[in-house]
């Protein structure tokens, strides 16, 4: 067997190889594969696939061709380039990145596209075959390379490939050779010349400025019985006229086709069409067929009935055809080979003539069978650029030698210079010939060319070929024929032309056209003759009229363009001797007064001709010819030999001829004068006026020098003088032709005296310079034009002085710098400018001490320039450009970039105005290429010195300065790196910024470790990593995105910036040290992302940076309430990456090899660590399981099959739930529920939003949490009017409520808006304000607090709900609001006389919102009595001492102050008079004497039962302040007097007393339950004391033994009213304990306490109850209600399940019977001890059972007294949830059941408040 050996090759593989499956070591490949050759045996190759390396194996030799190559070494790997032309390797990769997009077009069906590559490719093909055969020219073959690439780059941009840079030989240019700004312009310009292509209508491959018509007629189907001329044009339906010539189709009498040979080759080429035959110019373009019927005027039959051959043949019309091909011609209908176009024939009736029928056939939209009765023609169109060359070149099958052309009447927009054309078009418009009275005539017109003897004229027979003529004649060249006259393309040239014959009309329109060629050197001795006669069929009539004109008018100049209206001659036929008689007579009606001044009478007759009077014809004329012009002398020069005796005049005038003229004839001008010498050499007659004629120019200048320098300067000197402003500014527009002729008139004169006058001459030029740079400096309005004169054309004389050495650089540069700052400040901006950038181009800059001499002035001005945004953005782009290209393009002038950046800071002013520029506008791309281009130029040192010039302030111990300056550019090369200003397909420009961004964050990176280190800049830190993370994950930079050529590109130029930039991250992330935690988890999302990106290098680089990040984390110091102690544990680290990571991987990154290199580039230093190893090992499982779960999502996400989707997604869902991720759990979620909704799996969808609904029912109870836990003040809320018509329109009149700062009080709030209106009055009052204000132009304000009304919460209805939860939403969410403003009706003084006004309002939204305030939408205004009023206030205080004693047994640490002015207020009311006030309200007089007479009527019961509220509200009052005054709470707390105050004047014997007996303990109690808050109070035996469930909890002693409150927490703050009337009533509740009981409850939070000894002396305070009537006692049914407490404590536990079920409270609850004095203690101590026992249990079964009692006394409904609805207790909630689950309800052991029973008494009958309407207190 043989050996291998070593065999380097390039291989291109010419067959499929498909080996088997066992032969594993074999490679498959296909035909066009490049394979990289390693070794060979001589019969197989072993080598790899260079499109993908991974592809190895050994191919046989047979399968695949060597090639020569060349072998470039990049590191470590080879690289193999084909030594084929750089265009046939540019060819070659193009077709195979093309091939996959073919593909892909053709798959979606995008068809247009594809065929249009396929094309290309084809070409593409064609033109490599052709260059690699190596036969062609070189100019052919630079032909063939400038095709290929405009076929490449217009390919590229139509598939979205990336912009090819080339220069203009279509060389790709390296953007390593050349500077930033050339490659940017080079950019541009591709891109521009690219999108012009993209704007032509066909899209074609070149730019070309000639279209062409191709039309095929397929058949013509026309039933006429004669000859017949199918004449085709194309005519333009704007202007009613036809813009290109004829072609012509000639059928027999028979209908077959004359010449047989075009038997399925009827062709024609409209050729010379351009732009202006488009949509632009003309909006609509017909191809129209005139069908002309040759024949008689009636059937030629003789008497019998016999054809007969007729004599004449006469031309009459048959119809008109017309196809719009506007849209052809636009390249809006794209070309298909098989369509053919149907073109009816619509018929001309008798009367109608030629032009009406072609007007009508274009505007009519269809015409019908009936009209065209199937007649009609058929043909094909396609439109096809380039001009006759190029198409013939490229469209061999098309235009085949019967092809006829049929070219555009005017020339194309584009002149060849071998188009020599001498075409003359007439078209015959219409004829008057009604003058005889001699009947109607059928007239025909007959044109002939005639020479001035009346001959016809004739031409050679090879001077002008038209259409196919000369294929048929077979003559001698010398030959003379006489036809000179051309119908049109496909018709034989003939002598002459005969119109077409509308019968019995003597006003015939024939709109002919017809082409006369006439070669030139007989045009001028030619004339047009036109004869008109009465035709019939089987007569020959002479003519009876005649008109010519000739092709030259008088001046001997060309007939002009247009419309001509000729004169008419009759003929007698009688006098027939000098037929040429009509040659003396005039032409035209335009030369008829001339010829009638003249009184011989031969002015109007000649011979037998006779002009007639009311006779006309008219004819329209066009000359396209490149010989003939309209200058009488330029004319004469050019046919000079035609007569030569007016040669000497003619070089005479020449002088006097335009120069414009001369120009667009000098070469023929400039041959004539030579062929004049070269003719007339031997007798050199007209030498010396040749010579004269050359030289003329010369002499005229060299007179004008003597003085030049002399005149200019004096001129300057003396600008002020009007007559010379206006030289001046003449002489400066030419200054550059003069500033040639003195330089070299004097580089002539030193050659010739040996630099003689030289000194002299330098003098001159000086002063003249220096005399301009004075003139520069003023600003007078008549030296504008001529400053401006100077700046624009000075500077086209620099490259002459520089090149002849005509003055010093140096001081040529000075004297520019002089005139630069000789301008006045805002005077010429935009010209000095200009100025400035014509310096900077010109030779004088590339030498180096002028340059840096303007350098410092040219970039001080542009800094200011810039700086100030001025519309001059755009020049001074332009001059920072140049001179950065001049920096690199010029060896010298490299070091002069530290000028930029040495006077003014240059570049900061680029990176600032980079900063602020809209990143849309063209200005952006060039101010970034200018930053880029300066910062390619800069090297490591020119980077060192820029940062160490940075200005500090002084004595400034830090770098600021320099700070700001790194973070404004790193943050503007992020800004790019995101939002790139180049488009995305310029990825060479793309790749020169990012490399140079590479090179710039280097030095950054360096310079930030040094200096920003100590002391620490984190924000720049920051923006470093976030800048180089951006640009590493950029896409431009993601190579295993991109095609293998475009890969191996970018890595062979710019080699993977990623690693580099990777590289330098975690450099700079070791040199973090101890800061690294600042960075954490801020970082963790962006380094994830770098990670993911697939380089197996860059990620073994850096994803050791989170085990990094988790070490940091672990060990970092938390300050706690102990010191110091280590955190222990990334959790932070943890959540963010989970995170993101989700994120990431769903966007498409990561893999199977980062989920293997992650785990063991983390697993292993975790399980070496000996104190995070068990949460690390933990964490990198959690990972792997992720990404392995997150791969499997992507992988299925887009699966067809949904329910796969479903199961990866409950997957996940599992997942996040184990490791408790509660926001991407939430995420996923949705996902599902929409995958479910998608498969209308609604059932499914709402369990999944269920288990949503859970996780947000848990987080809103955390937020009633923080409502109980946290003290909140409530918002005051305000009422502003604004009354007058002073304030603007949506003020005026209106009310608005206002809610106030936090702790804003009404004072306050009246100055602030005060302040907004200063001028305003504010009203005293609350009352309405009169018309007269309303309609006043003042300002009035009335301002007012008021209070929110409780808006009830469907959500709390039937349930038990804390205080402060109802307090929260008082003052929240609501929109109504009141307040009220006495009347005192009586004016007595007394409360019992206090009448109110009450106003309720409405806003149009809900406070707080979206604004501080809204405006009142509706308002309503009520009366309120005395009493009602009474018990308002009364509630009104009760509810707010409630609330504050709630608050400090909640909170002991509150200050006592507000609770001992409320007791003041009520204790001790000198002002009001407190309780003595109600006084009247209880006297008999009151009840007896009836109510006022502004109170509503209302009848004695219900009097009495507001009455008795009062009652019971006002005793309510009374237990409550006498249980703070037996209380510690206010004596230690407050003020003595005011506790001995209160046990004087509300004990319940001053009471009974005051206000007489009433049987005030049992109203006291269901007034209490009626009108308190749903969180009770618990009344206490001294007074009716307050007491709250979480004193309990504050009032006991430490933990006892054996005892745990770890897992026993408060499940709701709801205290309930138990009370000990007196010790009847306890005996009572003792006899009845065996009935079951339901009341009001206490919850406890429970915790591992014993009572102290306050809660001890407080339960055992109790006092005596009051005896209660029999009466009473019996007239209650039995309800379930009792008299006494009873007493339920709970306690709660929280079970966690998971994320499936929301946290459960479940209650152990103990009822109890009434509860004596005595046993209360014991009663909650062993409450207390059995729950501390059962906490550890999740569920506690207890029984809750109720017992009748007496009903409640009944209650009237009044004014300010609602209905009330009962609230849910807690035990009651948790029963119902827990039947609704169908557990079992907690309860008590029975044996504590039965024990509580026993020793408490039945509870008082309660009827909680319920939310669901308004109660009093609300």
């Amino acid at each position: 067997m043989a050996q291998w050996k070593e065999f380097k090759r390039l291989g291109i593989v010419v067959s499929h190889y498909r080996p088997s499956e066992s032969d594993s070591y074999h490679m498959p490949v296909c035909v066009g594969d490049t394979l990289h050759i390693l070794e060979t045996d001589g019969d197989w190759y072993r080598g790899f696939l260079i499109r993908d390396r991974t592809v190895k194996g050994i191919v046989p030799a047979s399968y695949v061709h060597i090639k020569d190559c060349s072998i470039v070494k990049i590191g470590n790997d080879e690289s193999m380039f084909s030594k084929d032309p750089a265009i046939v390797q540019e060819i070659t990769s193009v077709l195979r990145e093309w091939g996959l997009l073919l593909r892909n077009l053709f798959i979606s069906n995008k068809m247009a596209d594809f065929r249009k590559i396929e094309e290309m490719m084809l070409k593409l093909i064609t033109i490599r075959r052709d260059m690699m055969s190596k036969k062609l020219t070189k100019d052919d073959y630079r032909q063939k390379q400038l095709e290929a690439t405009a076929k490449i780059d217009y390919g590229n941009m139509l598939l979205g490939l990336d912009l090819t840079v080339r220069d203009e030989d279509g060389e790709v240019i390296n953007s390593e050779c050349i500077g930033a700004i050339e490659l940017f312009r080079q950019h541009r310009t591709t891109l521009e010349r690219n999108a012009q292509r993209r704007k032509q209508p066909d899209n074609r491959l070149t730019q070309r400025h000639t279209l062409n018509l191709f039309v095929s007629v397929c058949n013509v189907i026309c039933r006429v019985g004669d000859e017949v001329d199918v004449i085709m044009a194309l005519y333009d339906a704007t202007s009613g006229k036809f813009f290109s010539e004829n072609y012509v189709i000639k059928y027999s009498q028979k209908g077959m086709l004359k010449d047989l040979d075009l038997l399925n080759n009827l062709r024609v080429l409209f050729s010379d069409l351009g732009s202006k035959d488009l949509r632009t110019v003309r909006e609509k373009v017909f191809l129209v067929c005139q069908v002309v019927r040759l024949g008689g005027m009636f059937p030629p039959v003789d008497n019998e009935g016999k054809p007969v051959k007729l004599k004449n043949i006469l031309r009459r019309p048959f119809g008109v055809a017309a196809l719009d091909v506007t849209s052809i011609l636009n390249g809006d209908i794209s070309y298909d080979e098989d369509k053919q176009h149907f073109v009816p024939i619509l018929p001309c009736s008798r009367n109608d003539s030629l032009e009406s029928v072609i007007k009508e056939a274009v505007k009519v939209e269809e015409v019908t069978q009936r009209t065209h009765k199937g007649q009609g023609i058929w043909v094909s169109v396609r439109l096809l650029d380039g001009d006759l060359k190029q198409v013939k070149e490229e469209y061999p099958h098309l235009i085949v030698g019967h092809t006829a052309v049929a070219r555009k009447m005017g020339f194309p927009e584009v002149i060849m210079p071998a188009d020599v054309r001498n075409d003359f078009y007439v078209t015959i418009n219409s004829g008057d010939f009604s003058q005889r009275n001699l009947g109607e005539r059928n007239i025909e017109m007959t044109m002939q060319v005639c020479s001035r003897d009346g001959k016809s004229l004739g031409i050679r027979k090879d001077s002008m070929l038209i259409g196919r003529q000369s294929a048929d004649v077979g003559v001698d060249n010398a030959e003379i024929t006489h036809n000179v006259i051309s119908v049109g393309g496909g018709a034989d040239l003939q002598s002459e032309y005969k119109s077409v014959i509308y019968r019995h009309q003597d006003t015939p329109r024939w709109f002919e056209t017809f082409k006369v060629a006439v070669p030139i050197e007989e045009f001028y001795n030619c004339h047009l003759k036109f004869t008109f006669k009465h035709v019939s069929e089987n007569r020959d009539n002479k003519p009876f009229a005649m008109s010519h004109v000739s092709f030259i008018s008088s001046d001997e100049t060309t007939l002009a363009d247009g419309e001509h209206d000729l004169l008419v001659y009759s003929i007698d036929t009688k006098k027939s001797s000098d037929m040429l008689a009509y040659l003396r007579l005039p032409t035209m009606t335009t030369e008829l007064d001339k010829v009638r001044g003249d009184k011989s009478s031969k002015a109007i007759s000649q011979g037998p001709y006779t002009l007639t009077k009311n006779n006309s014809f008219q004819i329209t004329t066009l000359a396209c010819s490149t010989k003939l012009t309209h200058n009488v002398d330029l004319l004469g020069l050019l046919n000079w030999r035609a007569n030569p005796a007016k040669l000497p005049i003619h070089l005479k005038n020449l002088m006097k001829v335009d120069g414009e003229e001369i120009v667009k004839f000098l070469q023929h001008t400039l041959d004539a004068l030579f062929a004049i010498l070269m003719q007339n050499s031997d007798t050199g007659i007209y030498d010396k006026l040749v010579f004269d004629a050359l030289q003329r120019a010369s002499v005229l200048l060299k007179r004008f020098y003597k003085k030049l320098t002399t005149v200019l300067t004096n001129n300057l000197d003396n600008v002020d003088i009007p007559d010379n402003q206006d030289i001046l500014y003449r002489s400066f527009k030419s200054i550059v032709y003069i500033m040639k002729l003195i330089i070299r008139s004097w580089l002539l004169f030193a050659a010739l005296y040996d630099n003689k006058g030289s000194v002299q001459f330098e003098v001159s030029m000086r002063q003249l310079f220096q005399s301009i740079a004075t003139m520069m400096c003023q600003d007078t309005n008549h030296t504008l034009k001529i400053q401006g004169a100077v700046l624009k054309f000075l500077p086209g004389v620099i490259p002459d002085l520089v090149r002849d050495k005509a003055m010093d650089r140096n001081e040529l540069a000075s004297l520019l710098i002089q005139m630069i700052q000789n301008v006045p400040k805002d005077r010429l901006s935009n010209q000095k400018l200009v100025f400035i950038l014509d310096i900077v181009n010109s030779p004088l800059f590339k030498f180096a001490e002028p340059r840096q001499m303007l350098l410092l002035v040219i970039v001080e001005h542009v800094d200011i320039v810039i700086s100030n945004q001025s519309k001059e953005l755009d020049v001074c782009a332009k001059i920072v450009a140049d001179i950065v290209h001049q920096t690199c393009t010029i060896p010298s002038a490299r070091e002069d970039l530290r000028l930029l950046f040495k006077e003014r800071d240059l570049l900061r002013t680029i990176i600032q105005t980079v900063i602020n520029m809209d990143r849309s506008s063209s200005l952006a791309q060039d101010y970034t290429a200018i930053m880029i281009a300066i910062l390619r130029q800069m090297s490591d040192t020119h980077y060192s010195i820029y940062l160490d010039t940075i200005p500090e302030p002084e004595h400034a111990h830090t770098y600021q300065n320099l700070a700001d300056f790194l973070t404004e550019i790193i943050m503007v090369f992020q800004d790019l790196i995101k939002a790139c200003v180049f488009p995305p397909d310029w990825n060479e420009m793309i790749m020169v910024q990012n490399q140079v961004f590479l090179k710039a964050l280097r030095c950054f990176s360096q310079t930030i470790k040094e200096k920003f280190s100590t002391p620490f800049e984190q924000q720049l830190w920051n923006n470093f990593f976030h800048c180089a993370i951006s640009f590493l994950t950029q896409d431009a930079l993601q190579l295993e995105n991109f095609s293998s050529s475009k890969k191996r590109k970018i890595i062979a130029r710019y080699k993977d910036m990623r690693r580099a930039m990777g590289f330098e991250i975690r450099s700079m992330w070791s040199n973090l040290g101890q800061k690294k935690i600042r960075f954490i988890p801020e970082l963790v999302g962006p380094i994830l992302e770098m990670t993911l990106i697939p380089e197996t290098e860059l990620r073994k680089a850096t994803l050791p940076i989170f085990f990094d990040m988790m070490q940091c984390e672990f060990y970092q110091m938390v300050r706690t309430s102990h010191g110091d102690v280590m955190n222990g544990n990334f959790r932070q680290f943890e959540n963010e990456l989970i995170t993101q990571m989700d994120v990431q991987v769903e966007g498409g990154h990561g893999d199977e090899q980062y989920i293997e290199l992650f785990y063991v580039t983390i697993h292993e230093p975790c399980a070496k660590h000996q104190v995070m190893r068990d949460q690390g090992l933990r964490f990198v499982e959690v990972i792997k399981k992720l990404l392995m779960r997150l791969l499997e999502y992507r992988t299925i996400i887009h699966d067809e099959n949904k329910d796969n989707r479903m199961n990866c997604i409950v997957n996940l869902l599992n997942f996040y739930r184990d490791i408790d991720r509660q926001e991407m759990y939430i995420r996923y979620l949705h996902k599902l529920c929409d995958l479910h909704l998608e498969c209308n799996n609604f059932t499914e969808a709402a369990c999944t939003l269920m288990l949503y609904t859970r996780l947000l029912r848990r987080k809103q109870a955390d937020q009633y949490n923080k409502i109980q836990s946290e003290t909140r003040h409530p918002p005051n809320y305000y009422r502003v009017s604004y009354y007058g018509n002073g304030f603007p329109a949506f003020l005026s009149n209106k009310t608005f409520i206002y809610r106030g700062k936090e702790y804003e009080m009404l004072g306050e709030f009246s100055s602030r808006i005060r302040e907004v209106f200063p001028n305003a009055k504010v009203l005293s009052t609350l009352n309405p304000p009169n018309h007269e204000i309303l309609e006043s132009a003042g300002k009035f304000l009335q301002i007012n607090a008021v209070n929110p009304v409780f808006k009830p919460q469907p959500q709390f209805v039937g349930k038990t709900v804390s205080e402060q939860i109802l307090k929260y939403w008082k003052s929240n969410e609501v929109d109504m609001f009141t307040y009220s403003r006495p009347l005192n009706p009586k004016k007595t003084g007394e409360i019992s006389d206090m009448w109110l006004e009450k106003t309720d309002l409405r806003t149009e939204s809900i406070l707080p919102g979206i604004l501080r305030w809204f405006p009142v939408k509706e308002h309503h205004t009520y009366k309120v009595s005395p009493l009602e009023n009474a018990i308002e206030n009364m509630d009104s205080t009760n509810t707010k001492l409630q609330i504050i004693i709630e608050d400090h047994l909640r909170q002991p640490e509150l200050q006592i102050n507000p609770l001992s002015m409320l007791l003041n207020g009520i204790c001790d009311a000198a002002v009001n008079g407190g309780l003595a006030n109600y006084k009247p309200f209880f006297s008999g007089e009151y009840t007896t004497n009836g109510e006022g007479d502004e109170e509503p009527r209302r009848t004695k019961k219900e009097q009495s039962e507001l009455i008795y509220k009062l009652k019971n509200l006002t005793t309510q009052q009374v237990d409550r302040v006498q249980h703070c005054a037996s209380t510690r709470l206010c004596v230690l707390r407050a003020q003595r007097p005011c506790h001995t105050s209160s046990s004087k004047k509300h004990s319940k014997a001053s009471l009974l007393s005051s206000y007489g007996q009433s049987n005030m303990t049992q109203d006291a109690a269901v007034t209490q339950r009626k009108t308190s808050t749903p969180e009770k109070l618990i009344r206490t035996s001294s007074g009716g004391g307050l007491f709250k469930p979480s004193i309990i909890r504050d009032s006991l002693s430490s933990p006892g033994k054996g005892h745990s409150k770890a897992n026993i927490r408060n499940s709701g703050r709801v205290p309930s009213t138990y009370s000990t009337d007196s010790k009847d009533s306890v005996d009572s509740a003792e006899k009845e304990k065996e009935k079951k009981v339901d009341g009001p409850v206490i919850e406890l939070n429970q915790t591992a306490k014993t009572p102290s000894n306050r809660l001890v002396q407080w339960l055992t305070s109790a006092r005596p109850p009051r005896p209660e009537s029999k009466a009473a006692s019996k007239s209650r049914p039995s309800s379930g209600y009792n008299t006494s407490i009873r007493w339920e404590s709970t306690a709660s536990l929280t079970v966690n399940d998971s994320f499936d079920d929301a946290s459960e409270s479940v209650t152990c609850s103990t009822p109890t019977s009434a509860i004596s004095t005595p046993n209360r203690v014991s009663a909650i101590s062993d409450t207390l001890s059995n729950s501390r026992q059962r906490a550890s249990s999740p569920v506690v079964k207890s029984n809750n059972e109720t017992s009748s009692g007496p009903p409640p006394l009944p209650r009237k409904q009044s004014q300010v007294d609602t209905t009330d609805s009962t609230y849910m207790s807690p035990h009651s909630v948790r029963m119902r949830k827990h039947s609704h689950k169908g557990l079992p309800a907690p309860a008590l052991p029975p044996s504590k059941t039965a024990q509580l029973q026993s020793d408490l008494p039945p509870a008082l009958p309660e009827k909680r408040a319920s939310v669901g309407t308004r109660s009093n207190d609300s």
